[in-house]
């Protein structure tokens, strides 16, 4: 074809794809109108999306098409077609503000936590589309490695929600004793059989909702990562304030309500995995092609100062990380013409993790007792 013909060609799909825009739109509209004339206010149906994505993605495996950009396009769609139906429900948010069973909420986290346990570390923390989770999962790394260094004392440390073991490995170098904790008997399974530990290391399937098994005054570090602090107990401050020895710290890691990210939502959660819902506390957790709706209670750099006073407790230091990393879409991070980007939000991001207004999604902080 002539290059006129081509880009009159071009033109024409365009004009198309508007057209199915604009239909689209219409029947989103009237799925909401029918919902309000049901008294039916639930927009948000991530199972619903999950199974979309996963059906795209086939499909550009067959067409031969970037399943990344492909999503970020379905993503908008969705995106839009939820802010739709908030204008014809007249409601604020299309995220589920009902209050969520604890009971539903931890069978909910067990199933997610034995779906990901075989494949928990290359899978679900290292595979397709998890640049985010690995950019902090590596200054997490650093900061937690940089707080073991500075400790008074190493007798017993705590690994609470200790998944398949990995911050366990980093305790063994320097504590005399390690206990792990965690809710998922296959998480605690894999870590227990993953390598051969010292006598010195053990493993225990707790659930730590309303007590860590341990001793009074009795622990020198304790350690939540990745979004634990938020999961595995409402009373981990006052818990913690029990069982550390006096100058005994926490390396905690919490979702933070203040997130930049809570207010840039996209179906698909960016390369986060996770996302924070403010209004119920809950944590809506993609894996695959499901989704999983967990406990997951917001903290912010204030309420975490407040509360640690309330304890007993002494925040050193705190920052919240990544902010703008977890909304860039995911194409992005598979370009290499946008590695430039890339780089220059992940600097941006770490000369922004302890300053104000601190809008990164997780929030990390060393407390001392």
């Amino acid at each position: 074809m002539e290059l006129e013909t081509i880009r009159n060609r071009l033109d024409a799909l365009n004009w198309q794809t508007l057209l199915i825009l604009n239909e689209r739109l219409m029947l989103v509209r009237e799925v909401a109108a029918q919902k309000k004339a049901k008294g039916d206010g639930v927009i948000h149906a991530p199972s619903r999306e999950a199974a979309i994505f996963d059906r795209t993605v086939d499909h550009c495996r067959v067409l031969g098409l970037d399943p990344d950009y492909v999503l970020e396009i379905v993503s908008l769609m969705i995106a839009h077609a939820k802010d739709a139906e908030c204008d014809v429900l007249g409601v604020d948010t299309f995220l589920d503000t009902r209050p969520k069973k604890q009971e539903d909420l931890r069978a909910n986290l067990l199933k997610l936590t034995a779906a990901t346990a075989p494949n928990y570390s290359p899978d679900y923390c290292e595979g397709r589309g998890s640049d985010a989770v690995q950019s902090y999962l590596g200054r997490e790394q650093q900061l937690l490695r940089e707080s073991i260094d500075a400790l008074p004392n190493r007798k017993v440390a705590l690994d609470l929600g200790c998944a398949t073991g990995k911050v366990a490995e980093l305790l063994e170098r320097y504590f005399c004793r390690v206990r792990g904790f965690d809710l998922c008997p296959q998480m605690i399974e894999h870590a227990r059989t993953r390598r051969l530990w010292p006598d010195y290391v053990e493993f225990e399937t707790t659930d730590l909702e309303e007590r860590i098994p341990q001793d009074d005054a009795s622990v020198s570090f304790a350690v939540a990562n990745f979004g634990a602090a938020s999961e595995v107990s409402q009373h981990l401050l006052p818990e913690l304030s029990r069982v550390l020895e006096k100058g005994g710290k926490a390396f905690l890691s919490f979702y933070n309500a203040d997130a930049i990210s809570n207010l840039w939502y996209y179906p698909w959660p960016s390369t986060m995995r996770a996302h924070l819902n403010a209004y119920n506390n809950t944590l809506e957790v993609w894996y695959r092609d499901q989704v999983y709706t967990v406990q997951g209670t917001g903290m912010t750099v204030r309420m975490l100062q407040e509360a640690c006073g309330l304890h007993g407790l002494e925040v050193e230091w705190v920052e919240t990380y990544p902010t703008f990393l977890s909304i860039v879409p995911r194409f992005f991070f598979g370009s290499p013409r946008f590695r430039p980007l890339v780089k220059a939000v992940t600097e941006v991001d770490e000369a922004m993790a302890r300053k104000e207004p601190y809008r990164g999604t997780h929030l990390t902080a060393l407390i001392r007792k």
